[in-house]
């Protein structure tokens, strides 16, 4: 607009001096000396300064006009206050009176975790960093979920996106990201989390571990079979399909990474998984003395002979007093004669 006005005076400015040269300013002075007469220099500089302004006003319209839209970004046209369409990335002339707002589209990636600290969210070029979000439990516990996500604006969403959030900040991409896609996420992560009970989830996981190997606990078990890994395709699908967020924003990825539980809750989870490593120790042991016992069994009918059974009954004793003195065995350990077990010398 300041171009215009600009341009407007370049036009009055020619307009008058074309009108004080041609009706104002006569064409020839009169010599009073000889009575000769000359011509008016000056009504020609006038004309002429007119002629120039008007060609120049044109001009100004036309560089005036000239706009550019920066790659991964969408040009958003607005005149007197009323939103156009939208350009691609290029040159692009408009009317000076209209104006080329430049909206990034590039993707956001997004972090909430605890580690980030309980300030107040940033606005990066990047995407927002912020706090863990809040969710609650079921059984009226409470969590705070560690997230990062990747999100990217719909480009043909972005004129509607840009009347309705544009009067938030200068950065329209951030201003979706921080009021609109922040507040579905909360929302679906705690209709998701909603009636998750991880006490009973983790006594479960552990539960079906110790019937892994043919009814009896394994050692090396993982909880892969937690409803928790479940969760991250069931945000992302509830994201891409919420209502605010479809058409306006493209969610290409959510990672639900850990939730942090309140005290009561982790007391709980630590309980449970102390009682299952006391289950492994007390099979490891049954185990052990069942061995034993066969073993003793040999040495009767064979007393004081120095032979395989013998030297079997030493191991045996020896990884039983190795475990309760809380003695972590060699790898590959073993009283069978197959492993690459260690004889104790001075048995």
């Amino acid at each position: 607009m300041g171009y215009m006005i600009f341009a407007g005076i370049f036009v009055l400015g020619g307009v008058a001096a074309l009108i004080a040269g041609f009706v104002a300013m006569p064409k020839k002075t009169t010599r009073y000396r000889g009575g000769d007469e000359e011509t008016n220099w000056a009504r020609r500089g006038t004309i002429l300064a007119g002629v120039v302004a008007l060609l120049i006003a044109p001009l100004i319209v036309v560089l005036a006009g000239i706009n550019s839209v920066p790659t991964k970004s969408v040009g958003v046209v607005t005149s007197f206050g009323r939103v156009g369409a939208e350009y691609a990335p290029g040159g692009h002339w408009l009317w000076p009176w209209k104006t080329l707002n430049i909206v990034s589209d590039t993707i956001q990636s997004d972090s909430f975790a605890q580690s980030n600290g309980q300030g107040p969210d940033q606005a990066t070029a990047s995407g927002i960093r912020g706090y863990c979000i809040p969710v609650r439990l079921a059984g009226l516990n409470q969590g705070c979920a560690d997230v990062q996500m990747q999100t990217q604006v719909n480009a043909g969403a972005i004129p509607n996106l840009f009347a309705n959030y544009s009067s938030y900040g200068p950065n329209l991409t951030l201003d979706v990201d921080q009021y609109v896609v922040q507040r579905e996420v909360k929302t679906d992560l705690n209709r998701i989390l909603g009636d998750y009970n991880v006490v009973a989830d983790v006594a479960a996981s552990l539960q079906a571990c110790e019937t892994t190997v043919n009814g009896t606990v394994n050692t090396n078990c993982t909880t892969t079979g937690s409803q928790f890994s479940s969760f991250d395709p069931a945000l992302l699908k509830a994201l891409q399909n919420d209502p605010e967020l479809k058409g306006n924003v493209n969610v290409l990825d959510v990672n639900l990474q850990f939730v942090h539980f309140s005290g009561s809750v982790e007391t709980a989870i630590e309980s449970i998984q102390s009682k299952y490593q006391e289950t492994v120790a007390a099979t490891i042991q049954e185990k052990t003395n069942a061995a034993i016992s066969a073993a003793n069994a040999a040495l009767v009918s064979k007393p004081n002979a120095l032979n395989a059974s013998v030297l079997q009954n030493e191991c045996y004793t020896t990884t039983q007093e190795a475990i309760k003195a809380g003695y972590t065995l060699p790898a590959g350990w073993s009283c069978s004669g197959t492993g690459s077990s260690v004889l104790v010398q001075g048995k």
